[in-house]
């Protein structure tokens, strides 16, 4: 009988610790709000930069009617009628849809230049 109490010591030591740890690890809110999930999440694209989809019968020129005005510095040809493109004065995503919108046809698409990180241990 007097090896029950001894056990339970450790158990019930070993149980407080467990306890102790995982409220200290589920304190501080969400997950995403702290720690490598908020630095994934901070930048999610490149700021000032797009990539554009072009229409078959449009040119590299149409790049330059439409973007121009923001300070285009690099067009960067990706394949398949798309470019990666740098504005220096980046009006935002929408003003950059409403003027691809506004280029009769010629830019098919376009998106912000996300950033893809790949996660440790995952291959």
């Amino acid at each position: 009988m007097d090896m029950i109490p001894g056990i339970f010591n450790r158990w019930g030591v070993l149980f407080v610790l467990i306890f102790v740890a995982s409220l200290w690890s589920c304190s501080g809110g969400n997950a995403a709000d702290r720690g490598f999930f908020h630095k994934l999440n901070k930048n999610k694209y490149v700021a000032g930069e797009y990539i554009i989809s072009l229409a078959a019968n449009a040119g590299e020129d149409a790049i330059q009617q439409c973007f121009s005005e923001y300070g285009l510095m690099i067009v960067k040809p990706l394949g398949n009628n798309a470019f990666l493109i740098k504005l220096t004065h980046d009006p935002g995503f929408a003003e950059i849809q409403k003027k691809c919108s506004a280029s009769g046809g010629k830019i098919k698409s376009v998106q912000p230049n996300y950033i893809y990180r790949m996660l440790k241990g995952t291959f």
